[in-house]
């Protein structure tokens, strides 16, 4: 009985990556089994052998350029557009869940929060990168939790930070006294401030590309 509670905790992340092994464009999982006597369960992924995303804005080294950045989008484009297409929704999308190769090809990880569209089991995903809707203990999975993550990713990959993140934020929804409070912080901090606009005043970020990210905000 406790593997199969164990099991069903991880049962979504296991559908979802069995759906999607076709993608060149997601990290696929090769294997699953249980672990321990606490009704642990593991699952093997394919080893990529890559740095995350956000290793790339720290390393001054390796910056991510503009073409850098438009084929970093393009190939996370190609991954989600497939997992929707098979009724899988991340739920989590961010610069640590993004690897990247020697070429700067993206793959798809960590779909431990993932949600199958037809599934009513609220997921939450990161700070400053999840939908103000996400932030709900109560909330349905929706597809647009993920243009929402793709519209901070994307927004940091130009800005250096996701928006809406500043120390003062931060420092008050880490204050909050339970998960319950912190998350309603968040919401009214994402839903009563403005929208943000660090990305229209970096120079090179055309105004259709701007557009696009204030429409998944």
């Amino acid at each position: 009985a406790e593997l199969d509670a164990a099991f069903a905790r991880i049962s979504t992340p296991m559908q979802a990556l069995g759906r999607l092994k076709a993608s060149e464009h997601i990290v696929a999982c090769v294997d699953d089994f249980p672990v321990d006597d606490q009704a642990g369960y593991a699952v093997v992924l394919e080893d990529v052998r890559a740095d995350a995303l956000r290793v790339r804005f720290t390393d001054q080294s390796s910056p991510l350029g503009a073409d850098a950045r438009r084929r970093v989008m393009s190939g996370v484009l190609a991954g989600l557009a497939h997992a929707h297409a098979k009724g899988v929704l991340h739920c989590d999308l961010k610069p640590a869940n993004i690897l990247l190769d020697q070429d700067h090809k993206p793959r798809l990880a960590d779909f431990g929060q993932s949600r199958l569209s037809t599934e009513q089991t609220p997921a939450l995903g990161t700070l400053f990168y999840m939908a103000p809707e996400q932030a709900d203990l109560e909330a349905i999975p929706d597809a647009r939790w993920d243009v929402y993550a793709l519209g901070s990713l994307l927004y940091c990959m130009i800005t250096g930070a996701p928006p809406h993140r500043t120390d003062e934020a931060s420092q008050a929804i880490d204050n909050s006294v339970n998960l319950t409070q912190r998350l309603s912080r968040y919401r009214q901090l994402i839903q009563q401030s403005p929208p943000p606009t660090g990305h229209r005043r970096v120079r090179g970020v055309d105004t259709d590309l701007a557009a696009i990210i204030d429409r998944c905000l």
